[in-house]
């Protein structure tokens, strides 16, 4: 219990404007610790990518294969892929039959859509990948 007439109003302000201060400061940290998570993530991303395997220009294709249940991920050159599962007889995507499946990376940007060249479910208007090399 605090006596009477020690929490003045002068020291009452005075603890308020400490608190506030203490408030601030505490944001400017977690700021600088999010900047921090942050820049550590961007260069885990790139140390990642830049370990990733090639892949091939347009044409070629990388292929995964296991005991499963994804027996086998096919990725071709220009980012479209297919997948098969132990369960099923075909293969995922369509058509189901060939190592091209109906499946890709696009990105939208700039009011541009970018992906594969071909898609065989049918015509995506995207604008084809630019096949590239990593140093």
């Amino acid at each position: 219990m605090v006596p009477k007439g020690l929490l003045t109003p002068d020291i009452l302000r005075a603890m308020r404007q400490r608190s506030a201060r203490h408030e601030r400061s505490w944001q400017r940290g977690m700021a600088r610790g999010l900047l921090a998570v942050q820049a550590v993530t961007i260069v885990a991303l790139v140390a990642f990518l830049a370990m990733a395997p090639h892949v091939r220009a347009a044409g070629g294709q990388t292929e995964i294969t296991s005991q499963g249940p994804l027996t086998r991920i096919i990725i071709t050159g220009d980012l479209n892929c297919q997948v098969a599962h132990q369960a099923d007889a075909s293969l995922e995507f369509f058509d189901g039959i060939n190592d091209l499946g109906a499946c890709g990376t696009f990105l939208a940007f700039g009011g541009t859509l970018f992906g594969p060249e071909s898609v065989p479910a049918g015509s995506t208007g995207a604008t084809p990948w630019t096949p590239t090399g990593q140093a």
